[in-house]
C-alpha cells in the first residue's frame, strides 16, 4: 500500500475515534447547544468516513460518488455551523426570515452536488501547475459557480453575525466568539491548502474535524465560558 495512503488512513482513522468520542461525551452534556454541536461532530465524522472510503474507491463512478456525497455532508456542516452561530448569540430563527431562506439555499445546494452524480461535468474543475503550485483552472460552469456563491455566501454571513455579536459584549465575554471564529479559520485554512495540494483527497475534512472538535470544547467541555455564559445569563434577566 502506497505510504502516502497510509498517512491518509491514519489521519482519518484518529479524526474518527476523536468526533465519536466527543460525540459520547456530547450526550452526557445539558447544555442546549448539546444537541446543535452533536449534529456538527456526526456530520464531520460522516465526511472523514467517505473521505477514507475515497481512498478505496474501485472506479471513477463510485468516487464521484462517494465524493458528492462528502459534499453534501460539508453542506450539513455548514447547516450545523449556521445553527450553532444562531444559538450562541441568541439570534431567534423563528422570527427572522432570512435563517429559513439560508437552510432552504443550504438545501438546495445539497441537491445541486447530488445532480453531479449523473452529470460529473457540472462541477469538474481541473487543476493546472504554473511553476511550483497547483491552482484550479477556471471553468464557466453555471452550477459550480452557484455552489461557491452559496458556500462563500453562508461563510461570510456566519462570520458577520459573530463579530456583530462581538461589538456589542465587553471584552470579557468575547472568548468563545473569539473561538468560534478560530475554528471556521481551522476549516477554511485547510481548504486552502487543499486547493494547491496536487492530490485528489481533500485533506480540508481534517479541519472541519479539527474544528468541529473545537468547537466541542468550546461550548461543552470549557467549565469557564460556561460560567460566564450563566453569570450573563442572570445578570440580563
Amino acid at each position: 500500500m502506497n505510504s502516502l495512503v497510509v498517512v491518509f488512513i491514519s489521519l482519518f482513522a484518529f479524526a474518527f475515534f476523536v468526533l465519536v468520542f466527543c460525540v459520547f461525551r456530547s450526550t452526557k452534556k445539558k447544555q442546549i447547544i448539546a444537541s446543535k454541536v452533536r449534529l456538527l461532530l456526526v456530520m464531520a465524522g460522516v465526511a472523514v468516513i467517505l473521505q477514507g472510503a475515497l481512498l478505496f474507491a474501485p472506479n471513477t463512478h463510485i468516487a464521484l460518488l462517494l465524493h458528492s456525497l462528502y459534499l453534501v455532508s460539508i453542506c450539513g456542516v455548514r447547516y450545523a455551523v449556521l445553527k450553532i452561530v444562531i444559538e450562541v448569540t441568541g439570534h431567534d430563527s423563528k422570527n427572522v426570515k432570512i435563517f429559513r431562506f439560508l437552510y432552504a439555499l443550504i438545501a438546495l445546494d445539497a441537491l445541486f452536488i447530488l445532480s453531479n452524480i449523473f452529470n460529473k461535468a457540472i462541477f469538474i474543475i481541473e487543476k493546472v501547475k504554473i511553476g511550483h503550485w497547483y491552482y484550479h483552472a477556471i471553468m464557466t460552469q453555471p452550477l459550480y459557480t452557484l455552489h461557491a456563491i452559496v458556500v462563500y455566501g453562508i461563510l461570510i454571513f456566519i462570520v458577520f453575525i459573530i463579530v456583530y455579536k462581538i461589538v456589542d459584549l465587553s471584552p470579557v465575554y468575547w472568548g468563545k466568539y473569539l473561538m468560534l471564529l478560530l475554528a471556521l479559520f481551522l476549516a477554511a485554512i485547510t481548504n486552502f491548502f487543499y486547493k494547491f495540494l496536487n492530490n485528489v483527497v481533500d485533506v480540508s475534512v481534517i479541519g472541519y474535524a479539527c474544528a468541529a472538535v473545537l468547537t466541542h470544547i468550546v461550548f461543552l467541555e470549557n467549565k469557564q465560558m460556561i460560567l460566564i455564559d450563566k453569570i450573563a445569563f442572570t445578570y440580563c434577566f
